[in-house]
């Protein structure tokens, strides 16, 4: 807007906005815009890497449900096994069966592995226990990858999940039974 030297508005010159004024403009929104796309993307990576996470953190609890429901399967190491060997599915289901605490245990890590494998990308789990005796300690581990279409079945351990090229991520949960 021109204002002359009695304080007026020069009508000729305040017609509109200059070009120049206009491209500052949609720079400035278009600037704008784009840092609201950024911070929306990053803010679902956070809120999908957290939904994993709690999945994880199910998944781990499950399983310790379901050795403390079976503690003599426990003790007898039923649940450890490498990540990735579900081996084959006993049938305990039925009320009559008479399986023995190992088989309650091999059908126990089949369903939760099975669980894994469908509700986490590329999901692996593994129990593991130390010590002997009537108490013993147990990780529960669960890994899963972000974003990668292969498969991995090795076993978990924690320079795995630090130092996997394909960015597994893992959580795990020490428990004494």
């Amino acid at each position: 807007m021109a204002i002359n030297s009695a304080g007026n508005i020069n009508p000729i010159r305040s017609r509109g906005l200059s070009l120049v004024e206009v491209l500052v403009a949609v720079v400035l929104i278009t600037s704008a815009l784009t840092g609201l796309a950024a911070s929306q993307s990053n803010a679902q990576g956070v809120a999908s890497r957290a939904s994993l996470r709690s999945l994880a953190v199910l998944s781990a609890g499950d399983m310790v449900e379901r050795m403390r429901a079976n503690p003599d399967g426990a003790r007898r190491d039923a649940y450890t096994a490498p990540a990735g060997n579900r081996g084959q599915f006993p049938d305990c289901s039925n009320s009559g069966s008479n399986c023995t605490s190992s088989e309650f245990a091999a059908a126990d890590l089949w369903a939760w592995r099975d669980r894994i494998d469908r509700v986490l990308p590329n999901g692996l789990g593994q129990v593991t226990s130390t010590g002997s005796g009537a108490v013993r300690t147990y990780s529960v581990t669960i890994s899963w990858v972000r974003n990668s279409g292969r498969k991995t079945a090795h076993p978990i351990t924690k320079s795995t999940c630090a130092t996997d090229i394909l960015r597994r991520y893992c959580f795990t949960l020490d428990i004494r039974l």
